[in-house]
């Protein structure tokens, strides 16, 4: 179940009314606020007006002049009480809908008349009280929000979407196993649904259930049959059965965009048609509702939510009309909520409220929230009126990630726990998929209604009963993790669920009714709570009155014992009532109060110290909670009706005392009972105690003890120390027996026999030892022998893991007063590497704890102010013998946590002081009187700092060449010193907050996976295989997020840094730690290994200081532990050196690098690895020396750091005790001093980090405590965090460096992963430490201010230098580093520079004429050279092409040029005046020519017969560049090209053409002769990766795409050719298909099938025949199936027969291919051995032979080959990449023809395609843009639809240029000067052409133009 997004807060109910009122924001104090600082205060002033009901988030949107969504939430709530009553099941759903619409329009018509006026466009809900205005404004909200009944008026919240959680597979193994046995899934079999199914004969008939979740796929074979939308006939209907409020769907038909709904509602209603039965209820319809959208743009928005829950109640049609209440459900699954980690959030409360009136039995899952502990359960399972659901696993334990209660108000939550752990279920795609997740657990309780309500219709509607019946019949399972007792807690809730048992406890049969009141005996008041349980024969039923007393129980038939009993009254009831079929028999009840007295007491020590216990005293049958004693006194005091028995529980807080229990029989009077409360033994770990023995003792310190011996049978045997190199895992100090599978990977047999032990004296001795056992095919033992050892007896055996720290104790009595008692310990295995067994402290004998003298000192730390307690102070003693934590005290509402106890040795005055770093709070000190043996109270109140600013704005006009100052004054308004200094923050990155907020992410993904931030154990942790992984699927295609090549490593732990274009990643794990570097050229997107170092490291740190990356710790190799070398690596060199250790071994640290120096900041170090460090080490890479700078204010590993402006931030990570942070901090490095900074939003570790554009960012890790893809930044100068969009990947430990590159990671299970992604746009990290501002100082360093104490700062704006040199506004920040708990935004410092009075501004426009002159635009980025008299100075335009800057007077005459590249510069002059404006505007001309042809039409020539003509034709240069021609002639009609755009002619490279229809691969494609700018498309594969017949002629003048007829039967990787206007298409996925298509008749026709089947060919067609040759048979086509083959075969058209021809002399498939003319040309292509062919050749289609010419380049496959009439190119295509495999490419190879005998190609980067394309065969050649173009049409690689062209100049297609008999030119090459013009005479001799006939020509004119370099010049000849 997933997490409520902070969409919305926390809390904001959007249906809750009068669930909170939140306060605006409060005024800041001060008299000398800005006015930046008022308006804040008019805010908060405001909430005492119509912003009083408005949410916070709201408000301040609003304010800033948005709109936003808001649900309008109202006061009124329907009364449903009467409606429930009602027998009749549609009488019942339409009264309760009748209630809710009535109170709904009544109380929402006056507002939906305002938002009527308003224009608004909203949505009104009756299910919940509530109105969604979409695009709210200020002044709507303001008059809402004014309306009587409007409660609130509140964000719309959105919730994440429910997540599949993957099973662990060793549970779904054991899932297996029992459902192979049962025929059932194992949950299935667990429930023992299949039980009543078979003996029963139910399997929920006429019943009716319904989800609300992500959709289902609705004809899922297990599905489809009991969806309730089909019917007999075979028809469906979606009406009333399947609604979608969101419309995500691509139809009306149901669908599961995510997979979750198709696994739920498989384990409700699903059949066994997947070979075991998955679902409980296989007998029951079903029906759904897409509250979840489960898109990018949306997660499980409210809206669907609540229109989700209503149309539940009342469905309608497609349309969302003509509702059917009578069609609602009858139960309804809600595997979806809200983690909201212990705070109830009732928004769904109405809801839950109208479907139970209604008599729609709810059911939601309780949470996936259970790492973070109790009160995790989410909402709306925390709901009242909700049915919560716990998870549990096939070994009937509570699955870890359940949630836990307690719910709100203490409620015992989840009401039940049922099978969710390896829950296999039907998912998308008619496939079947296990699952984890209370999400899994809820289905089975819906379900199980069903079944009860089949077996028993009498239940039908009957809510608590039902609840009440499921509760009583689960199997009770004792859990004590979050209170409770074993009949109900907060982990199992009721018990496990048992179908069977609640089916047949439920009234099966003939029934009636009991119903009545029971009140207070005396006073006649109706008395809630009484439990009643009415029995018959064995048969019985409870159930609970409600809030008026009033019960009601359905029954079978016959006669009851009925007894009430509650709490506070005598036990009462009635014999002999008689229950009739089908009637209501009332029964009230009267029941007599008890008198109640006062048991009090004390709770003290009882092992000799003797003081007052602070301690819990649970009483059975109390229904107010725990009773708590005064930690001072101990005493405790209650309430509790007389002349009763109580089971009293005593439980002391502190450590090391065992729980106490008696009964206290209570009569008639006040009653003491008072309590000793003794220590246990094991351990010693109550305060004041000290351990002692007697007996034997070992602790393996020194090694094995004298008379202890070893027996190995086989490995290694026992062995001291630690061999397998993994620490104390026992919980003891110092070295440790062990033997030791996984560090050897032997089998292990092995025993450890102690020395005798002298036992006489003692009576009950025990045998005590410390363990970690991890085992799971094996035995562990321990035996003991009386009699030296002669026999032995087993005492403790275990087969399974049994994982430390852990203390075993183990009586032995046969062992008492005995002189010769020994223990052995046996261990076996029966798998090798399969895991240890440690022993620590052994113990034979007994064991006591002493009292050692001194007093116990306990209390509360509070703030001063708001009184409120301190969790997390320390109290510490000045000796250091007191070092104590205040803790929250949540079972104690009383006393509101901040308490600590302490145990202070000795008598006397002891100082202590107390302080919460953390908090930012002062510290107090106070001296403590302890006396021995008793307890003193001291409580601490800590103040705070808190710190004002005079001004928020500072804004002064200096003086080009002046200074000014202004002073701030900063006040400490706060109860304890605050520190502070000012540090300087440029404004060039403020814009980014409002970008990154507009950038699309992927949907967030989160799960729990616990890590405890050690190193990764090989073992548990197995590599990927280093494939590249799919991408999810549901990641937007415009994400922020770029992903790149995978590593060539799967790799986690791993330092990453970008230098000099290149990306490097070196170090971190994958089965080990890695010895193998690896490098990325950013540019060329590619991986390869670069050299290896000697010293493996996993976690390290570092990055590149100058040339060099240096990296510094990690871990080293398995068992190695930290390390503190340096590591320094050379790219030059490629090797790698060292310098200087550091002072610490450590891994995991935060680091930054700024100034040459690595700064190492905490990290888990070889001391304390599991408690992190706080030191701060500095390495000075110029000197290869460390120092110690100020320590990092808390102990922390795996935070995120990175430099910004000179200072060093740092954020998150890991803190002791394996709890992750939120805190942040910033160090100023010339100050040496650390300030705290804003909170993240939510605790962020093992993430990956940069710092980049003056912004510290972070993406991924584990974030609020799952592993996830969610990224935060913060921006120093608004002080605060946002989101970044969600990153693609959802993985942690991972890699992160400038540029913001994402790198490997791991998800906990599989493994490690090889996923590079990145987010573009912040590669400005800056190193160095610049003046950020240079305009700008503020005085002075740190400044502690006491309470009360102001200072001033002093702050100067400097206009003499060159960063203000000019006049303008000039702004800048001041952030203000401070030690308090809440920070002050940045002060704004804003500077008007003017000008001095001799002064005058020079300024212009500098704009270009494009290519021929064209439109006038302005040239942004034009240098503009201002020379005068005195200053020589160059500046730039702007956007807008505008030039300004101010010069003196004394310049006088200034010649002004501009220049631009690719433009002629011009030049002008002004003289400048004081005070005055001198404008220059300049014009520039493309430096280039412009080719045109006049007449542009072509020639008209008429001609005598047998005569000569001659026209002239004028060539034109309009440009200021000369051009060269050269003219040439065809036959073909080619119209003129269009004039070159300015744009076109800037535009270099590929540009893309009209996009493919629906996109393309493995396509058939032809060209006809003659029409040489329109190419055909058939057949292939789609966008959909789906067979296609559709065919497609594009013109590429036009740009325009024509379908045309569709091709009969489609196929990939079919070939064509055309000929006489007729395309042949060939073959294809191994067939023999034939088909031709008539191009003027749009038509096809079937040809003479290929002479055997045929894929990936190449053909040509030539002179009637039509030639395959080459490709594949025998294969799947399009694939790498088939065999090679180099058979050609030739079609001769006219005889319809195909004929054998030479074969290929290098067979291929997959070739390039092209024709030019009479020759085919083929190249590269893959071998009959797979390999990627470099091989050309060429054959003659007049002579069917066959010619090599020269190699490729690069070997390649799947590309295109498009001729022209000079060259061939090879676009794109597969390579071979080790380790990748064949990857597509961006190259393109060039061939000129001329050099066919012994030319080479060549590959020209500047001609790469944008992104690598292959299985695009496409080689067409067009004449339409320039004259001469290559394209690359679809394609794998580059998106399917992608259409491109790259011009060729001077070149045209192939074929197209021939002699034309009768025309002729004259002067037909030269050159055209600029401005010039060129005439050509152009002459026709018709001496054979026919009188009366009309011939066409077209002069093709070749330019050095690049804007033209063709000119089409059509000639129309009449001969009269």
């Amino acid at each position: 179940m997933p997490v409520r997004s902070r969409v919305a807060a926390l809390t904001s109910a959007v249906l809750v009314l009068g669930s909170l009122t939140l306060p605006g924001t409060a005024a800041p104090a001060g008299p000398a606020a800005s006015a930046s600082v008022s308006a804040a205060t008019a805010v908060g002033d405001a909430a005492d007006g119509w912003t009083a009901k408005v949410e916070d988030a709201v408000v301040s949107t609003l304010a800033a002049g948005e709109t936003t969504d808001v649900m309008i939430a109202f006061e009124e709530r329907a009364d449903l009480a009467a409606a429930a009553r009602i027998d009749d099941w549609d009488e019942r759903g339409a009264a309760v809908v009748a209630a809710l619409q009535e109170t709904a329009a009544d109380s929402q018509a006056a507002t939906r008349a305002e938002l009527d006026a308003a224009g608004a466009d909203y949505e009104a809900y009756w299910i919940a009280n509530a109105i969604l205005v979409r695009d709210a404004t200020e002044a709507i909200a303001r008059r809402v929000a004014e309306q009587p009944g409007v409660d609130q008026v509140l964000e719309v919240a959105q919730y994440d979407v429910p997540e599949l959680l993957p099973a662990d597979p060793a549970a779904t193994t054991a899932a297996q196993e029992a459902a192979a046995a049962a025929a059932a899934e194992w949950g299935v079999a667990a429930v023992h649904a299949d039980r009543v199914w078979s003996e029963v004969d139910v399997r929920g008939e006429g019943l009716v259930i319904a989800n609300i979740d992500t959709g289902v796929q609705f004809d899922h074979p297990a599905l489809a049959a009991r969806y309730r939308g089909a019917n007999a006939d075979g028809a469906v209907s979606h009406d009333y059965h399947w609604y979608d409020p969101a419309h995500v769907c691509p139809s009306a038909v149901p669908c599961d965009n995510q997979g979750h709904g198709t696994h739920t509602m498989g384990t409700m209603a699903g059949g066994d048609e997947g070979g075991t039965a998955i679902g409980v209820a296989p007998g029951a319809r079903w029906i759904a509702a897409k509250g979840c959208e489960a898109t990018a743009q949306a997660a499980c928005s409210i809206t669907s939510l609540v229109a989700s829950g209503q149309w539940t109640l009342a469905p309608t049609d497609a349309n969302g009309q003509n509702p059917r209440i009578d069609l609602r459900p009858h139960v309804v699954n809600n595997s979806w909520g809200a983690d909201t980690l212990g705070f109830a959030d009732p928004f769904y409360d109405q809801i839950v409220d109208a479907w139970n009136a209604a008599g729609v039995f709810a059911v939601f899952s309780s949470g996936n929230d259970g790492a973070n502990g109790c009160t995790t359960v989410g909402s709306p399972a925390d709901s009242p009126g909700a049915y919560a659901v716990g998870a549990h696993d096939p070994a009937n334990l509570i699955a870890p990630f359940s949630s836990r209660g307690p719910g709100p108000n203490g409620r015992i939550r989840p009401d039940v726990a049922a099978p969710g752990v390896a829950v296999r279920s039907s998912v998308p795609g008619s496939g079947y998929g296990t699952a984890n997740g209370t999400s899994m657990a809820a289905p089975h309780v819906t379900a199980t209604v069903a079944l009860m309500w089949a077996a028993a219709p009498s239940l039908i509607g009957d809510i608590d009963g039902t609840r009440e019946l499921l509760g009583t019949t689960a199997v009770d399972t004792p859990n004590a993790e979050c209170g409770g007792s074993e009949q109900r807690n907060n982990a199992f809730g009721e018990g496990r669920l048992d179908a069977f048992a609640a089916v047949t406890a439920s009234p099966i049969g003939a029934t009636g009714l009991l119903s009545g009141v029971v009140a207070d005996g005396a006073t006649g008041e109706p008395a809630p709570g009484v439990q009643l349980r009415a029995a018959s024969d064995g048969y019985q039923r409870t159930t609970v009155t409600g809030p008026d007393g009033r019960y009601e129980m359905t029954l079978v038939a016959g006669t009851y014992e009925l007894t009430a009993t509650a709490y506070g009254f005598a036990p009462g009831g009635a014999s002999g009532v008689v229950v009739t079929e089908d009637a209501t028999t009332s029964l009230d009840l009267d029941l007599t109060a008890l008198p109640s007295v006062t048991v009090s007491g004390t709770v003290a020590d009882g092992s000799g110290q003797g003081w007052p216990l602070y301690a819990g005293i649970s009483i059975a049958g109390y229904p107010h909670g725990t009773v708590w004693t005064d930690p001072e006194t101990g005493r405790y005091e209650v309430e509790l009706p007389a002349s009763t028995a109580y089971a009293l529980t005593v439980r002391p807080h502190a450590d090391g005392y065992a729980t106490a229990s008696r009964t206290v029989e209570v009569g008639d009077g006040d009653l003491t009972a008072d309590f000793a409360a003794t220590v246990v033994t094991n351990e010693c770990l109550a305060p004041g105690y000290a351990p002692a023995h007697r007996g034997a003792f070992a602790s393996f310190d020194a090694g094995l003890p004298a008379g202890w011996a070893v027996q190995t049978v086989r490995g290694n045997g026992w062995e001291t120390g630690d061999s397998g190199r993994r620490g104390n895992l026992t919980g003891g100090d110092g070295d440790f027996a062990s033997i030791d599978s996984a560090s050897g990977q032997l089998l292990e047999d092995g025993v450890l026999v102690s020395a005798p032990a002298d036992l006489t004296g003692i009576a009950a001795p025990v045998l005590s030892f410390r363990a970690d056992l991890l085992l799971s095919r094996g035995v562990a033992e321990a035996d003991v022998s009386v009699d030296g050892g002669a026999t032995w007896q087993n005492v403790w055996r275990r087969t399974a893991h049994s994982r430390g720290p852990r203390q075993e104790q183990v009586p032995l009595p046969e062992a008492g007063g005995r002189d010769d008692v020994r223990v052995r310990f046996h261990y076996r295995n029966d798998t090798a590497n399969n895991g240890w067994w440690q022993l620590d402290d052994v113990l034979i004998g007994e064991r006591a704890c002493e009292p050692v003298e001194g007093g116990i000192v306990l209390g509360q730390v509070r703030d001063d102010r708001t009184e409120a307690p301190l969790d997390g102070a320390t109290v510490r003693s000045a000796d250091g013998t007191v070092d104590v934590t205040s803790t929250a005290t949540p079972g104690d509402p009383g006393l509101g946590g901040g308490f600590y106890a302490a145990f202070v040795a000795g008598a006397g005055d002891h100082e202590l002081t107390a302080r919460h770093d953390l908090g930012q709070h002062g510290a107090r000190t106070r001296t403590v009187a302890v006396d021995p043996g008793t307890v003193t109270r001291a409580d601490f109140e800590l103040g705070t700092g808190e710190l004002q600013v005079s001004d928020a704005v500072v804004e002064e006009q200096v003086e080009v060449g002046g200074t000014r100052t202004a002073t701030v004054t900063v006040t400490n308004t706060g109860t304890a010193p605050a520190t502070f200094e000012l540090a300087e923050r440029n404004t060039g990155f403020d814009q980014q907050q409002e970008t990154l907020a507009t950038l699309p992410g992927a949907p967030l993904r989160r799960e729990i996976v616990p890590d405890d931030g050690g190193p990764l154990d090989p073992a548990a942790t197995p590599a990927g295989d280093g494939a590249p992984g799919a991408a999810p699927a549901d990641v937007p295609g415009d994400a922020a997020w770029v992903r790149l090549h995978d590593k060539p490593d799967a790799r986690t732990d791993g330092l990453a840094a970008v230098h000099d274009g290149t990306l490097y990643y070196v170090g971190g794990s994958t089965s080990g730690i890695s010895h193998r570097n690896m490098v990325y050229d950013i540019a060329l997107d590619r991986w390869e290994f670069t050299g290896s170092f000697q010293q493996p490291r996993g976690k390290p740190v570092g990055g590149f200081i100058g040339d060099r990356l240096y990296m510094v710790g990690g871990w080293g190799p398995a068992g190695a532990g930290e390390t503190n070398t340096v590591l320094i690596y050379d790219p030059a060199t490629d090797t790698w050196s060292n310098g200087t250790p550091a002072p610490v071994r450590f891994a995991a640290a935060g680091s930054a690098i700024l100034d040459g120096r690595l700064y190492v900041i905490g990290g888990r170090i070889a001391a304390e690895p599991d408690q992190g460090s706080s030191d701060v080490h500095v390495y000075d890479a110029a000197a290869d020396s460390w120092s110690q700078v100020a320590d990092y204010p808390e102990p922390v590993s795996w935070q995120a750091c990175g430099p910004i402006d000179g200072l060093v931030y740092c954020a998150g990570g890991q803190a002791p005790h394996i709890e992750h942070s939120t805190r942040g901090y910033v160090y100023n490095p010339a100050t040496d001093a650390w300030y705290r900074i804003a909170d993240l939003p939510k605790t962020v570790t093992f993430t990956a980090h940069t710092a980049a554009n003056g912004l510290l960012l972070t993406s991924g890790g584990q974030v609020g405590g799952y592993r996830s893809n969610e990224g935060f930044f913060y921006d120093p100068a608004a002080g605060e965090w946002a989101s970044l969009p969600n990153s693609i990947f959802d993985v942690y430990r991972l890699a992160g460096t400038c540029g913001f590159y994402k790198l490997g990671g791991t998800q906990g299970q599989p493994g490690t992963f090889p996923w590079v992604e990145r987010l573009p746009g912040f590669d400005d990290c800056q190193t160095t430490t610049e003046d950020p501002v240079p305009w700008l100082s503020a005085d002075g360093g740190p400044r502690t201010l006491a309470p009360g104490e102001s200072a001033e700062v002093t702050v100067t704006l400097d206009a003499s230098g060159p960063a203000a040199g000019q006049p303008g506004d000039y702004l800048a920040r001041l952030l203000l580093l401070e030690d308090t708990p809440a920070a002050i935004p940045a002060l704004t410092v804003a500077m008007d520079a003017t000008a001095p009075e001799s002064w005058g501004l020079v300024t212009g426009t500098v704009t270009g004429l494009d290519r021929c002159d064209g439109p006038e635009r302005p040239l942004a980025g034009a240098t503009v050279r201002l020379r005068g008299a005195v200053s020589d100075v160059e500046v730039t335009t702007d956007g807008d092409g505008v030039y300004r800057h101010w010069l003196d007077r004394s310049d006088r005459r200034v010649t002004v040029t501009a220049t631009a590249d690719g433009w002629q510069s011009r030049s002008g002059a002004v003289t400048v005046q004081a005070a005055e404006t001198a404008t220059k505007d300049l014009r520039l001309r493309r430096d280039e020519p412009c080719a045109v042809a006049t007449p542009a039409a072509g020639l008209e020539i008429d001609v005598r017969t047998r005569g000569h003509a001659v026209e002239r034709l004028t060539l034109g240069n309009d440009g200021a560049a000369a051009f060269d021609y050269a003219v040439t002639e065809t036959a073909e009609v080619l119209r003129p090209l269009a004039a070159a755009t300015g744009a076109a002619a800037d535009s270099a490279g590929w540009t893309d053409g009209a996009p493919v229809p629906g996109g393309r691969m493995l396509f058939a494609a032809a060209q006809c002769p003659g029409r040489p700018d329109h190419g055909y498309l058939v057949g292939g594969l789609d966008e959909r990766i789906e067979l296609t017949g559709r065919t497609w002629r594009y013109d590429a003048a036009d740009g325009d795409w024509t379908e045309l007829a569709p091709i009969p039967e489609a196929a990939r990787s079919a070939v064509a050719a055309c000929e006489a206007g007729r395309i042949h298409v060939l073959g294809g996925d191994d067939t023999d298909r034939h088909y031709v298509y008539d191009v003027a008749r749009d038509s096809w026709s079937e040809g003479t099938p290929l002479p055997t089947g045929r894929s990936s060919a190449a053909a040509a067609a030539w002179d009637g025949r039509v030639w395959v040759a080459g490709g594949a048979t025998g294969g799947s086509g399009g694939g790498s199936g088939g065999t090679v083959t180099g058979d050609v075969h030739v079609l001769d058209v006219a005889a319809g027969a195909w004929n054998p021809e030479e074969p290929m002399p290098h067979p291929v498939r997959d070739p390039a291919f092209a024709q030019a003319g009479p020759y085919l040309y083929l190249a590269g292509g893959l071998t009959a051995d797979g390999a990627v062919s470099d091989v050309v050749q060429r054959l003659d289609l007049r002579t069917g032979t066959w010619s090599a010419g020269p190699a490729l380049a690069e070997p390649r496959a799947g590309a295109a080959l498009v001729a022209t009439d000079k060259a061939l190119y090879v676009v794109g295509g597969e390579r071979e990449d080790p380790p990748y495999g064949r990857l597509p490419t961006t190259t393109v190879q060039r061939l000129a023809l001329a050099g066919w005998a012994g030319g080479t190609w060549s590959a020209d980067p500047a001609a790469e395609l944008p992104s690598p394309v292959n299985a695009a065969p496409a080689g067409f050649c067009t004449q339409a843009h320039s004259g001469g173009e290559i394209w690359s049409l679809g394609g794998m690689g580059g998106g399917l639809d992608r259409a491109r062209f790259l011009p060729v100049p001077g070149e045209r297609c192939a074929g197209i240029a021939t002699d034309v008999a009768w025309l002729d030119v004259r002067a037909a090459s030269g050159s055209v000067a600029a401005g010039g013009r060129v005439g050509l005479a152009v002459s026709v001799d018709a001496g054979d052409l026919a009188a009366g006939s009309t011939h066409h020509a077209t002069l093709l004119v070749a330019t050095s133009d690049p804007g033209a370099p063709e000119l089409r010049v059509p000639v129309t000849v009449r001969v009269r």
